[in-house]
C-alpha cells in the first residue's frame, strides 16, 4: 500500500484538509467570513481552524498585510461590498491566502 500524502501544518504536523484537496496550489482549508467578523479576523480564525493552533500563537497578521486596509476593503457588515470579482492574495503564516469578495478564503 502506498504511503499517504499528508499536508502539513508550517510546523510540520499532519492537518486534514477542509473543502479541497492536499494536491500544491489546491486549496487546503475554505471558510466564510461571518457577517459579525473583520476580514482580518477571519484570516487568523482560518488558519488557526486549519493548523489546530491557538490564533494568539500565530504571526501578527500585520507582518503580511495591512490588516486595516484588508477590512477596508472587504467590508461585508453592510456598509460596502467589494467590487465584483475582486480578489487579494498573500503568504501568512505559511500558507497563500486568497480572500474574495464572496466573503470566502482560501488557505492554499
Amino acid at each position: 500500500m502506498a504511503p499517504e500524502n499528508k499536508r502539513l501544518t508550517p510546523d510540520n504536523r499532519p492537518v486534514t484538509p477542509e473543502g479541497g484537496s492536499t494536491h500544491s496550489g489546491d486549496v487546503f482549508h475554505r471558510t466564510g467570513i461571518r457577517p459579525d467578523e473583520r476580514t482580518s479576523e477571519a484570516v487568523v480564525q482560518a488558519v488557526a481552524a486549519a493548523t489546530g493552533e491557538d490564533p494568539t500563537r500565530i504571526d501578527p497578521l500585520y507582518e503580511s498585510i495591512n490588516p486595516d486596509a484588508l477590512n477596508e476593503l472587504f467590508q461585508f457588515d453592510g456598509s460596502g461590498r467589494p467590487q465584483p470579482d475582486t480578489a487579494v492574495q498573500f503568504d501568512y503564516a505559511g500558507f497563500s491566502v486568497v480572500v474574495r469578495e464572496t466573503g470566502i478564503i482560501e488557505l492554499r
